[in-house]
């Protein structure tokens, strides 16, 4: 299961965390007994956050193989079944006239039902995270985290939040092999520029020389502060910007080229994975794009060292540079990073 289906999923099992959490102070406060249906509603549900919270953490994490991770799924499709099975059958009231027992039950679930709102919580953060920074019909691999020793800065002082991956090359070898379905319809309509590279998106190929990740959001901030304006007639180096139905941006290009009929040329990191030159409309992202333009001679926005971290924690960390003290040479960009 991918971020697509797991996000929804994740949401109703952060409702019913809620729930249940709620039933057991209902059950704490009012010192009612309640309809063996009730009760075995509640417990269908425990057993059913549980198996799906266990799921959810194992396809995430990167310590286990795809066969256990199939392993841990059918699992807990048993567990599931034997849970539900279990709940309808055994749960009998007579059991709850013990203070004892009917007090276990209800602090388990108030203690299960805060702490799978956390967790439900976590998750979904995560999860959408990974779907925040791609237009593929695939979720970004590993963890999205934000940078802690670096930030982007906008020509008005603008914060840009600038996030990475965290996740093992096995991972990500793993992701472009399984997201060669997305970009087979395209292949044979754009000129294949660089191999996949997790360190950035589309946005932040654009926009930090390939240094980071950006999200969609953050990229309308800095066509505001750096008076980017809609153009027609597109020239070399103005940016493609694509947008979905509601104008959230999915997408970045540059344009390399225009020839002499007319026809423009642009190149494009496809989330993390291959760069391509392409025509504008030859891309898995959106049909609704328009061309911008700025009087500025580069689009970096500015790199700088995390104010909240030492000076030496923030040099010691491998690989990190400033887009704004690099020349404005877009031929540097296109050449391999060292």
């Amino acid at each position: 299961m991918n971020s697509f289906v797991l996000v929804p999923i994740l949401i109703s099992a952060l409702g019913a965390s809620a729930l249940l959490c709620a039933w057991g102070v209902v059950r704490l406060v009012t010192q009612k007994q309640f309809k063996r249906s009730q009760e075995a509603t509640i417990s269908v549900l425990f057993v059913a956050i549980s198996a799906l919270l266990v799921v959810d953490t194992a396809q995430a994490t990167d310590l286990l193989s795809t066969q256990a991770k199939v392993t841990i799924n059918l699992c807990c499709l048993v567990l599931f079944s034997i849970g539900i099975l279990f709940s309808l059958k055994s749960i009998d009231i007579s059991y709850e006239s013990h203070p004892f027992w009917r007090a276990f039950r209800t602090w388990v679930l108030i203690t299960v039902g805060a702490s799978a709102i956390a967790w439900s919580y976590h998750r979904v953060q995560v999860r959408t995270a990974a779907l925040i920074f791609t237009g593929l019909n695939s979720e970004m691999p590993g963890e999205v985290a934000l940078d802690e020793y670096s930030e982007g800065i906008t020509d008005n002082g603008t914060i840009i939040p600038l996030y990475r991956l965290e996740l093992t090359e096995e991972v990500f070898h793993e992701f472009v092999i399984n997201s060669e379905s997305n970009i087979r319809p395209f292949e044979h309509a754009g000129v294949l520029r660089a191999d996949p590279d997790e360190t950035a998106n589309c946005h932040g190929w654009v926009f930090t020389a390939g240094q980071f990740l950006l999200k969609g959001s953050d990229v309308e901030r800095i066509l505001q502060d750096h008076q980017y304006s809609v153009v027609t007639d597109p020239r070399s180096q103005d940016l493609v910007i694509y947008r979905n139905v509601t104008g959230s941006i999915l997408h970045t290009a540059l344009v390399q080229a225009v020839l002499p009929d007319g026809t423009v040329i642009v190149e494009s990191k496809w989330g993390t994975l291959q760069r391509f030159l392409h025509l504008p409309e030859d891309q898995p992202y959106s049909t609704i794009f328009q061309f911008y333009r700025t009087e500025r001679p580069d689009h970096w926005i500015h790199v700088q060292p995390q104010k909240t971290r030492n000076s030496n924690d923030s040099q010691s960390r491998k690989g990190l540079r400033s887009v704004a003290d690099q020349p404005s040479n877009f031929a540097r960009r296109l050449a391999p990073r060292s």
